[in-house]
């Protein structure tokens, strides 16, 4: 298997792309820019709402979902949505169609 494939830090591209802007993000920022990153590139799925991005960082964030984690994942689907609202009006993602990418600066 190719190495880039198994990549799961994209944080040198992302840098290479946006720069100090990048280093100023908050976590969440981060977090969601790279996720975005990696389905634009290396996934045949691609992203293409908050809800989605969410439920990909919290399944990061716990293996196993149960029902008590739900109001943390009803909260962090509200946050990636101001996230990805944020991040567009900043010039880091824009919409393809309904595909969020990440901005290619240049």
């Amino acid at each position: 298997m190719h190495r880039q494939l198994l990549q799961t830090d994209f944080t040198a591209n992302l840098i290479k792309i946006f720069g100090e802007q990048y280093r100023a993000l908050t976590i969440l920022d981060k977090n969601c820019l790279q996720i975005i990153y990696q389905h634009q590139h290396f996934a045949t799925e691609k992203i293409t709402a908050a809800a989605q991005l969410a439920n990909i960082l919290f399944a990061k964030q716990h293996p196993v979902t149960t029902a008590d984690l739900l109001p943390e994942l009803d909260s962090l689907k509200r946050k990636v949505r101001k996230v990805l609202q944020t991040l567009e009006a900043r010039g880091f993602v824009e919409k393809q169609g309904k595909v969020v990418e990440v901005k290619k600066l240049g």
